[in-house]
């Protein structure tokens, strides 16, 4: 049974950013599937002995707390976001003390990139078989593989990227290209400082790494002008210009937020609040309806307060690094960990928390490398 559960985890990691049905909300399908193969998970654990006994109080933290701000946002409703949460710990704790093969799960990731490859190529070509024109997906870009959006499969690739190449650095063509064909700066960025830091502490050759940086900084500043050349065929790159006021919009939405937020700074204004509210005190920065800030650390101060942003970032994430700095020396950790960096730093510009595609990725890698910990830890006992 043990086996059975890292199977149905394995066909999670594939079908869960991949999954599409025509005519149907992404985002509904995405979390309806997440509830329903979390709930699947869960009934396979209870035929099983579980391998591990992982225990996170900050885990355990973040849920009291959402709790208690259902009982004072919204007593007569549980808002969705709430399920979410609730679900996305769940899933953390079946992975990790009842999965197996850690190593074995992970390579799953690999598939994830390699279905895309072929889609991503045709869509490059301007050949969709999946999305029609009118689709909701090119509302954005024209490069998105399976994941609707491109910004979402940049971040995904990204995210993934340093597990890929801990498997064999004979990937990093094939996940370099699929990460920048989506033109998505973040995942740009997060993906440079990922590889460049595993490359110089695995590689001891400095012309080897010195070189890669090179190509991947010509990759940086290329990629997206031949890309938008191959698609536009008129050279209709982003300007500029166009960064700028991509930017200004942005630092202005961050800046509204963080004083909205600071209203009510403790318990903040409740979950699944700063959609319902943002059209009021945004209208006037830009003419984006803005759904989120764009930065998960205010919305989570927002919507949750100052509260759980210190369970979070203060807790969570530095409890993280110091299990990781006690046992640095394990390879397949480390990657893991610029995994993790990679949805930290991400965090600042995205919206990982509140896409269900990415946010299993994110509660997978997390899992796992609890699971890792505990592993090390326990070997170290023996």
């Amino acid at each position: 049974m043990g086996k059975i559960f890292d199977w149905a985890l394995k066909i999670f990691i594939i079908i869960s950013p991949t999954i599409y049905i025509a005519g149907v909300s992404q985002r509904v399908v995405q979390m309806l599937f997440f509830i329903f193969w979390t709930a699947l998970l869960l009934g396979i654990s209870l035929m099983v002995k579980p391998i591990r006994r992982v225990k996170n109080i900050w885990v355990g933290l973040f849920l009291i707390w959402n709790i208690i701000l259902v009982c004072l946002h919204n007593p007569q409703e549980i808002p969705l976001p709430f399920f979410n949460i609730f679900f996305g710990i769940t899933l953390y704790y079946l992975i990790a003390n009842y999965t197996n093969d850690i190593i074995g799960v992970c390579k799953w990731f690999i598939y994830v990139m390699l279905i895309n490859l072929p889609l991503v190529i045709m869509q490059l070509l301007k050949y969709d078989p999946l999305f029609t024109p009118d689709s909701q997906a090119t509302f954005i870009q024209t490069i998105y593989g399976f994941f609707a959006f491109s910004n979402h499969l940049g971040l995904y690739m990204a995210v993934i990227a340093p597990i890929v190449l801990f498997f064999n650095w004979l990937w990093l063509p094939i996940i370099l290209f699929i990460t920048f064909a989506p033109k998505c700066l973040t995942a740009d960025i997060v993906f440079i400082l990922s590889i460049f830091t595993m490359a110089t502490l695995r590689f001891k050759y400095k012309k080897i790494i010195l070189t890669g940086i090179v190509v991947a900084l010509a990759l940086l500043l290329f990629l997206p002008n031949l890309s938008g050349w191959l698609l536009l065929k008129n050279h209709q790159q982003m300007s500029m210009e166009a960064l700028k006021i991509k930017s200004e919009g942005r630092l202005k939405i961050w800046d509204r937020t963080l004083r909205i937020a600071l209203v009510n700074p403790y318990y903040g204004h409740g979950l699944d609040t700063f959609n319902r509210q943002s059209p009021f005190f945004t209208k006037d920065i830009s003419q984006k309806i803005w759904d989120t800030p764009q930065n998960d650390y205010l919305h989570l101060s927002y919507e949750q307060g100052i509260i759980a942003t210190i369970i979070l970032a203060g807790g969570f994430i530095t409890n993280l690094l110091c299990r990781f700095w006690r046992e640095r020396k394990d390879v397949f950790l480390q990657a893991l960990f610029f995994s993790i960096c990679c949805i930290l730093i991400s965090m600042f510009s995205q919206y990982f928390l509140y896409i269900p595609r990415l946010i299993t990725a994110v509660v997978v890698i997390l899992a796992l490398f609890e699971a890792r910990v505990y592993d090390l830890k326990k070997e170290l006992i023996c």
